[in-house]
């Protein structure tokens, strides 16, 4: 296994033929990855031995994409820009490495929207949360080190931010219901059990976690969503 670093952007969809057709192609063209290759210029000036693989920009299917990933050999990949639309196809292409022994990487707003669940993938080690030009050189010198990176990104640190970005909501929840519209104070129950339901399911349930639109399939969220809207309707517009 070479001590490099493979960067890669892969399908949007997983699961099926992923060759566009030509018509689609001519008329919509494929962009370059431009943020996977500032990354690349960022780990080239830091002498770190980089490639790309743009499997939209090549052509390439599932099947190719792995048979290039067993001949090369990478020791770590680095996989993105991770958008909800494209999560499975992040997924798959995460499932494909890990089989051969790569340390995989991931970044980009899905990550940095759900980061937590998206750790909770066995096949995903490492998740930039931010900016990947600030910290990959750190991270892949440490992982080429042997260094212990999780002071650069770890799931303690997805905890605290995730605890911080919902103390912080809930606060100015409650101060827009005494200042701004007094009466939503009275939702404010309903609220705090889909944040608490919300933390339980991705401790408890990570297969839904790791798809976060299938939320929607847990009942009691539902249910409490539906009465929310109910008394938010309410105040604003009846009482």
């Amino acid at each position: 296994m070479e001590k490099k670093i493979i960067l890669i952007r892969y399908h949007d969809k997983a699961g099926e033929n992923t060759r566009l057709p030509d018509s689609l192609n001519k008329v919509q063209g494929v962009l370059p990855p431009l943020g996977i290759a500032a990354l690349a210029a960022t780990l080239e000036e830091a002498n770190i031995p980089v490639e790309i693989i743009d499997c939209q920009g090549s052509n390439l299917n599932k099947d190719e994409f792995e048979q290039l990933i067993k001949d090369k050999k990478p020791m770590m990949v680095g996989i993105g820009p991770m958008m909800t639309p494209s999560i499975e196809g992040i997924y798959e292409a995460a499932a494909i490495c890990k089989k051969y022994g790569c340390i995989v990487i991931v970044g980009g707003p899905h990550l940095s929207i759900y980061p937590k669940e998206t750790l909770m993938n066995p096949n995903i080690d490492y998740g930039i949360n931010g900016e990947g030009d600030l910290v990959i050189v750190d991270l892949v010198n440490g992982l080429l080190e042997g260094k212990d990176v999780t002071e650069i990104y770890s799931r303690e640190i997805t905890r605290a931010i995730l605890m911080i970005t919902t103390t912080l909501a809930i606060v100015s929840f409650i101060l827009w219901s005494i200042f701004g519209q007094t009466g939503m104070i009275v939702a404010l129950p309903f609220i705090l059990f889909i944040i608490f339901r919300y933390f339980y399911i991705i401790d408890k349930k990570p297969k839904i976690a790791r798809h976060p639109h299938k939320m929607i399939s847990d009942k009691q969220i539902m249910i409490a969503v539906g009465l929310l809207g109910l008394i938010m309707f309410g105040v604003l517009y009846v009482f």
